[in-house]
């Protein structure tokens, strides 16, 4: 608790004792022994947000049932939430525990953002298209044009006959 704020720790870990490190920004929560399990943004203000969605993903991904109920649901956009509502339990599964995966290292809306590009350019959503989307965004974003590269036309002319 945070001035009567809640924070969700991964399920896995639910019932083991914690030590909990406020930082200015973030709350960290650490095993007996130090390890940082998880961390989450930390709260400001008088709203009494809910659970961080990416941290609800492990749920849903062994209990498909409750994906319809889940803040994680709410959280990625309209188009990708109908994809994923239209998937069977197995698909939905693996489809979660790879934004499971995803999530550690970008944010849900990150995520969510990436699906959406992935399903509006090729109609389909397959990880590996994600994967490749998220590392696009991270590093030269999707609209930005590819680089030119160095002038080789010196090598068209030496090619040619012509001087160097």
């Amino acid at each position: 608790m945070d001035g009567g704020r809640r924070y969700h720790v991964s399920d896995g870990v639910a019932k083991w004792p914690a030590i909990v490190c406020y930082g200015a920004t973030t709350i960290s929560f650490a095993d007996e022994g130090g390890t940082v399990v998880t961390e989450t943004p930390r709260r400001f203000g008088h709203a009494t947000n809910g659970p961080d969605s990416a941290s609800q993903l492990r749920l849903p991904s062994v209990r498909p049932g409750g994906w319809r109920n889940s803040a994680t649901r709410l959280a990625v956009p309209a188009d990708v939430a109908a994809h994923m509502d239209a998937l069977e339990a197995s698909a939905l599964c693996d489809l979660l525990s790879y934004m499971a995966r995803w999530c550690q290292t970008s944010t849900l809306e990150e995520v969510g953002s990436a699906m959406s590009e992935v399903m509006d350019r090729t109609g389909r959503m397959r990880p590996h298209d994600v994967e490749m989307t998220l590392a696009r965004m991270s590093g030269f974003g999707i609209g930005t044009a590819p680089d030119r590269g160095p002038d080789l036309s010196i090598y068209d002319r030496m090619l040619k006959g012509g001087a160097a």
